[in-house]
């Protein structure tokens, strides 16, 4: 899997989730969100535990100052109900 593609997707993601209401309203943030959820869910059972992987590698990589963010990666999977953990 791309770790590349899988931090750019974690990164729109996080700004879905995270952004203010008053920069996108709410149902739209809903919305993209449950598109992305809904196609990620068309990959394979082992496609879904290598992306799991990633974000879990992808949160070490972040700045142990921002631990907010760091969880939030490491949940996207669970979150977006790819996986069970």
């Amino acid at each position: 899997m791309n770790s590349h593609l899988v931090e750019a997707l974690l990164e729109a993601v996080y700004f879905f989730a995270e952004c203010d209401d008053d920069v996108l309203d709410p149902d739209v943030s809903v919305q993209q969100l449950e598109l992305t959820a809904a196609v990620l869910a068309k990959m394979s059972e082992s496609e879904k535990l290598e992306f799991a992987k990633c974000c879990r590698q992808h949160s070490a990589d972040i700045d142990k100052i921002d631990a907010e963010k760091r969880q939030f990666y490491m949940e996207v999977p669970e979150n977006l109900g790819l996986v069970t953990e």
